[in-house]
């Protein structure tokens, strides 16, 4: 188990769909105890934020009431990342183990804890992960409870709700609850994903790894730069932004499983926010 953290004991519901992003704070306000949070740290490193909804009913309802009035948005949290879909126990886990076989361990950014949940939803524990080798997961500490063979294995990330959810009353009974939990920045780490791809070059420039979703509107824009004000050592910027043309594009991708996905999220970790340039 996981000391002195509290599990988010609720499990996501795959009707909604669910919402992983990983942000580089390069100019954003951030609210931060004194000494303690670095501003850069989300800049280096990437700090995660997942959305999803949960759909409690009756008794689970209850308990989420009783849950919110001692975990109010804030309270750092251990958030399950629901994305992961698909990684499981492929043979018993008995209490005491202090290994894991599980179906696969590629291409998950773990940052070394993780949760183990019963296919019944009826128990769950956190997990410190201290190495990885093939499909075994080597535990810091023993099990205290027993899990089965295709039981769910998830990576963890340490977090808090940044918002009051957004509630939903399908009935009396049964609420839909949309809820968005952040990355805490003193627990930000670099990603350690085995089989990630490195990403191709051309003229020693990177090449974004993945190309446009052509379901979607590609959405491309040329300007000037005009009408900017600047002054100082911007000046030369806003000179040549006057001469020459600067051009932007917005477009959506596919990412088709784990692969692809842990892809694009290790080529922007590896830029790490800052200006780099590469290849569209």
């Amino acid at each position: 188990m996981i000391p002195n953290l509290t599990i988010f004991p609720f499990r996501a519901n795959w009707s909604s769909p669910i919402t992983l992003k990983s942000t580089f704070a390069t100019n954003v306000k951030r609210e931060s105890i004194p000494g303690s949070i670095a501003r850069d740290s989300g800049r280096d490193a990437g700090q995660r934020s997942i959305k999803f909804n949960i759909l409690p009913f009756d008794d689970p309802r209850r308990t989420w009431d009783a849950f919110r009035e001692v975990n109010p948005p804030g309270t750092i949290l251990g958030i399950p990342l629901w994305s992961e879909e698909g990684i499981y126990l492929t043979a018993d886990a008995v209490i005491g183990a202090t290994s894991l076989s599980v179906s696969s361990v590629n291409f998950i950014d773990w940052r070394s804890e993780g949760v183990l949940w019963k296919f019944d939803n009826s128990a769950f524990e956190g997990i410190l992960i201290s190495s990885i080798s093939g499909t075994t997961i080597t535990l810091s500490s023993a099990l205290q409870s027993a899990f089965k063979a295709g039981d769910q294995v998830l990576p963890l990330m340490r977090g808090f709700q940044v918002e009051d959810y957004a509630e939903e009353a399908q009935s009396p009974q049964i609420s839909d609850l949309m809820l968005m939990f952040t990355e805490d920045l003193m627990h930000v780490s670099a990603p350690v994903m085995s089989g990630a791809l490195n990403s191709a070059t051309y003229l020693g420039l990177p090449v974004l790894p993945l190309i446009a979703e052509w379901s979607q509107p590609l959405k491309i824009s040329i300007g000037q730069g005009t009408h900017i004000v600047s002054q100082g050592l911007n000046r030369q910027a806003f000179a040549t932004l006057q001469q020459y043309i600067r051009q932007r594009i917005a477009y959506k991708i596919g990412c088709d499983g784990r692969q692809d996905r842990a892809t694009i999220w290790q080529f922007f970790h590896d830029r790490r926010g800052r200006w780099q340039r590469f290849w569209l």
